[in-house]
């Protein structure tokens, strides 16, 4: 059966196969989703979540599988690249992604999961985004962007996390630079400064706006 034929088995409680076609679902693509999970975990670095690794990658399994039957299989019924299963795939290791970053956010730091985003939804790194962007999507926004901005200027000198901090008081909380250079730990920075940080960090992030999801 090809991936097409699968996918409309799939989203079609009415057919015949569609029992059969979750099954296969679950043995071709679980593996897929469960790296994605591990993947995301691991990067939290967390000595308690590693002690739970296997019980918090089976939580958010179920809530990834939870995402894509929500409202009649709305998440697969949105999916528009239904002829490539590589693009199924990747489509898929990033909900998986998402749904870890929460859940772990929720477990960690005890965050409230507010607004599920449409899972094709693409981020970008302009401020215009940021700015519209829920709390969820921030706070995985600063995970990926924090990682790819260390990975860029790590050999070179300079504050990171100053840098990084008031590109997100610029982006985040929509500070002018006057209120930003007013704080005492950035004294004796000037407005200008904080607009050439910020918009360093900012063409940093363009360039690499993700980090490669597992294949």
């Amino acid at each position: 059966m090809s991936f097409e034929e699968l996918f409309e088995h799939l989203i079609n409680p009415a057919s015949p196969r569609h029992e059969w076609a979750w099954k296969e679902f679950m043995r071709q693509y679980r593996e897929d989703i469960r790296e994605a999970i591990k993947w995301r975990c691991y990067r939290w670095n967390s000595k308690m979540l590693r002690k739970q690794i296997g019980d918090v990658i089976d939580d958010v399994e179920m809530r990834v599988l939870e995402i894509l039957i929500k409202d009649g299989f709305k998440a697969l019924r949105d999916f528009r690249q239904k002829d490539s299963e590589g693009k199924f795939k990747a489509w898929l290791c990033q909900i998986s992604s998402r749904a870890a970053g929460r859940d772990l956010k929720d477990k960690l730091f005890g965050g409230k999961r507010t607004i599920v985003e449409d899972p094709a939804q693409e981020e970008d790194a302009s401020l215009d985004i940021i700015k519209g962007a829920d709390e969820d999507i921030r706070w995985e926004n600063f995970e990926d962007w924090a990682a790819i901005y260390y990975d860029e200027i790590k050999k070179k000198r300079g504050n990171l996390e100053r840098d990084l901090h008031m590109f997100m008081l610029r982006a985040w909380a929509e500070f002018d630079p006057e209120k930003i250079v007013s704080f005492p730990c950035l004294k004796g920075m000037k407005p200008h400064n904080v607009e050439v940080v910020v918009n360093r960090v900012r063409d940093i992030i363009g360039k690499r706006k993700k980090p490669s999801l597992p294949e």
